[in-house]
């Protein structure tokens, strides 16, 4: 179990998952003066689900709202651009929220 350090909690990460062949990659954008160095946090690469029987992600997976622990790293899925808000309505029939970000 981590606990989550407070000095980590205001961090923002991109979580992206390429459909064409199901990995996963996690970086840190640049914050003005935060004085965290920001860039790539996870390679790119096939990871495992630990909440889901070690199975690979998938899309589903990665639903706003939903909470994803990659090599024990938790992220809560905030939001998303509206290319993916409609490929979720196009193909699971979920309406995603707006980004609050």
């Amino acid at each position: 179990m981590t606990i989550p350090e407070p000095d980590h909690e205001a961090r923002r990460f991109i979580v992206t998952f390429y459909l064409n062949d199901d990995t996963v990659m996690v970086y840190e954008p640049t914050q003005r003066n935060s004085g965290i160095i920001s860039g790539k946090f996870l390679e790119k690469m096939k990871y495992k689900n630990v909440r889901n029987e070690l199975k690979f992600f998938e899309p589903a997976d990665f639903i706003v709202g939903n909470e994803v622990e990659i090599n024990a790293f938790k992220f809560t899925i905030l939001g998303c651009d509206e290319r993916t808000r409609q490929w979720y309505r196009d193909n699971f029939s979920v309406e995603l929220k707006e980004n609050t970000d």
